[in-house]
This record gives structure tokens, sequence and C-alpha cells, in this order.
């Protein structure tokens, strides 16, 4: 299992875009891709603590090293 976090354009767009009360640190919070979509360009997410579940463009995520 890979761990993914969001990189900085990603972190930018979900902070924008959140409506979240309180706003997730998205710097630091990881996930793993439970699948991608037939084309590979959005992965659906489930993220760590509330393991909340997002689509998120391929694009905007990287490997945690």
């Amino acid at each position: 299992m890979m761990l993914i976090k969001l990189n900085d354009r990603g972190v930018r767009v979900y902070m924008a875009t959140a409506k979240y009360r309180a706003r997730p640190d998205w710097k630091s919070r990881t996930g793993r891709i439970a699948k991608y979509s037939r084309d590979r360009s959005v992965a659906d997410v489930v993220w760590n603590g509330p393991r909340s579940f997002d689509r998120v463009s391929v694009d905007r995520i990287e490997p945690v090293q």
C-alpha cells in the first residue's frame, strides 16, 4: 500500500474549497488510493483521521516520502 499526500497545488485547492468547520491540516494529511478512474486521471482517496473519502485529480497528489 502506497501512502500519498496532496502536493502544493492540491493543498491550495483544498484549502480554498474546503467546507469543513475545522479544516484539516492538508499539508500533513496522508491517505491511500482506493481505486482509479478508467483513464487514471482521478483517484478515490481514503484519508487518515476520520477516514473521509474524496475523488482527487492525480495531478494534485504525490507519494509520501
